[in-house]
């Protein structure tokens, strides 16, 4: 029996062998050969071959498995093909079942997905890594970065499964043949025939789907690029990758539970104003908070003034609009949108940049979120965190520093929605003689009707703060020296809840060759004393304001 070509004539002939891999323009290559796979589909899919009869539909799953650029898949469909044309196509009861997989082949793919770009690009992709090896990637290594290798590997297993050869075998003629025999001899060719339908229409619906799924991802991608382009941003503060120490278990619970509190309560003011002394544990608060208030969309600025851009009021709300934009997908399409209503010339990035900060409070945040379908918006709230507000105050923008700080706080309590989904956490240090006087940030907030407010002072001299040091301290030195009620108040009482420190400390002494000689060193020794001082003179000397000339 002489046999024949699994590929029909009027297929294209670049189509019928696999292409060269393009190593000095594939993306130019990927462009030519989706526009050949596109012409070539719509010829499958022409009005003549849409007759739902056994031949036109076996010709229908032939050229259309053909064009996906794996040579084993190839060879597969060419096994199949010949082993076909043993059957009696008319008669056979065996047929039935094979008539239908291919009725639901063809529906499969006139369906969507192969006759436009993203459908054809993401088939051509695997051309990328040439011929030879690509069944070998897809079989051997699954390392390659190709989102349907995996999957594609498993379809190919199947095929090469019901066929009862293995890829060496299928790059052999005689093999090819010999398997293709005992096949036939067997007497089960429609079954087999049957099985590799079944796995191509499933390996068929698994890259549509990612080709659905490729082209919602570029969709957003450009979405994204076009807001990075737009939106000014301080990039660094947007993408720190510092990752910073939750608090130490047991601690700080009262107060994060304050700001929990104030997120839940509708009737609480937009702002939360935690605030205290140097290096008190605002900031681990944040983090702990945030921990508790992961269902909801959280972002942060952290203000400095080494960097003006950092201290620079009307960069902080656009660069929390550019960080929550990466993250959730119904705000970035609806951020999109509001800017795209804008004349050309008001929404450039210097322009943003120079808008009133109520209006980029309402631009990039109120509008937008408003704008959100209620199906897609649920019970989250957007929580937006300033950290370290006074440093906006010193440096380069230190002459406009309190008046900008009071006008965003002021836009924040006036133009905020009344659902309370957009909620503010600032974090701000204490106001002493050796700073700039930011008086009227503190009066503006000090008013209830402002802002919730917490003084990290409070929680340092009192009871909970020292119960929850003394646990901190009997959790971390308990299981190596005994600790009486007197070295805990000491302790406690020492480091004034500072963390950090007393961790520091608890290191020392654990690394000692006398863990309990070490604690009486600690307990009574002015040197270990006096690291509190130290380290009070360190921070107060960071944090001073430089002389404006320096600036």
């Amino acid at each position: 029996m002489a046999s024949q070509s699994p590929l029909p004539s009027s297929m294209p002939q670049e189509l019928l062998t696999p292409a060269k891999s393009s190593r000095t323009n594939p993306l130019q290559d990927s462009r030519r050969m989706s526009r050949r796979l596109i012409d070539s589909m719509k010829r499958v899919f022409s009005k003549q071959n849409t007759v739902p009869v056994i031949e036109e539909l076996w010709g229908v799953f032939r050229n259309a498995s053909a064009l996906i650029p794996v040579p084993g898949i190839q060879a597969v469909v060419g096994m199949i093909d010949e082993i076909k044309t043993q059957m009696d196509m008319e008669n056979s009861a065996d047929i039935r079942d094979l008539k239908s997989k291919l009725e639901q082949f063809k529906q499969l793919v006139e369906a969507k997905g192969y006759q436009n770009e993203t459908g054809a690009e993401l088939l051509i992709e695997m051309d990328e890594y040439g011929p030879n090896q690509l069944v070998m990637f897809f079989l051997v290594d699954q390392r390659s970065h190709l989102v349907s290798s995996e999957a594609i590997s498993v379809y190919f297993k199947k095929f090469l499964k019901t066929l009862d050869i293995n890829v060496q075998e299928l790059d052999d003629k005689l093999k090819r043949r010999a398997k293709i025999m005992a096949i036939i001899d067997s007497k089960s060719y429609a079954k087999k025939i049957e099985e590799i339908v079944t796995h191509m229409n499933d390996m068929f619906t698994y890259i549509q789907m990612q080709a659905v799924l490729r082209a919602d991802v570029e969709r957003e991608n450009t979405i994204k690029r076009r807001l990075i382009d737009a939106i000014p941003h301080v990039q660094v503060a947007s993408d720190d990758k510092v990752v910073r120490a939750p608090p130490y278990e047991g601690t700080y619970v009262s107060i994060i539970q304050c700001i929990v509190d104030w997120r839940d309560n509708a009737a609480a003011p937009a702002i939360f104003w935690l605030y205290g002394p140097l290096s008190s544990g605002k900031t681990t608060v944040l983090v702990g908070a945030f921990q508790k208030l992961s269902q909801d969309l959280i972002a942060e600025f952290r203000c400095t003034r080494v960097i003006p851009s950092y201290n620079d009021v009307h960069m902080i709300i656009p660069t929390l609009a550019w960080k929550l934009q990466d993250v959730n997908a119904p705000y970035r399409r609806q951020l999109a949108s509001r800017l795209d209503r804008l004349p050309e010339d008001e929404r450039t990035t210097d322009a943003i940049q120079k808008w009133g900060l109520k209006q980029q409070l309402k631009e990039l945040f109120i509008e937008p979120f408003a704008s959100i379908p209620q199906g897609q918006r649920g019970s989250r709230k957007v929580i937006l965190a300033i950290d370290s507000l006074e440093e906006c105050l010193h440096g380069a923008h230190s002459a406009v520093g309190e008046t900008n700080s009071v006008k965003l706080l002021e836009a924040i309590t006036e133009m905020n929605d009344s659902s309370q989904r957009i909620k503010f956490i600032i974090i701000s240090r204490d106001i002493n003689g050796r700073h700039v006087d930011h008086g009227h940030i503190k009066k503006f907030l000090d008013d209830p009707k402002v802002a919730d407010s917490y003084h990290m002072a409070e929680y340092r001299s009192s009871e909970e703060g020292y119960t929850e040091m003394s646990g901190f301290y009997e959790k971390e030195l308990g299981p190596l020296v005994k600790l009486s009620r007197g070295d805990l108040r000491e302790l406690a009482s020492n480091f004034q809840g500072r963390f950090v420190l007393a961790k520091a400390v608890c290191d020392a002494i654990q690394g000692s060759l006398d863990p309990g000689k070490k604690l009486r060193d600690v307990i009574d020794n002015k040197e270990y004393k006096e690291i509190t001082g130290y380290y009070q003179d360190v921070l107060n000397q960071a944090t001073m304001p430089r002389d404006p000339k320096q600036n």
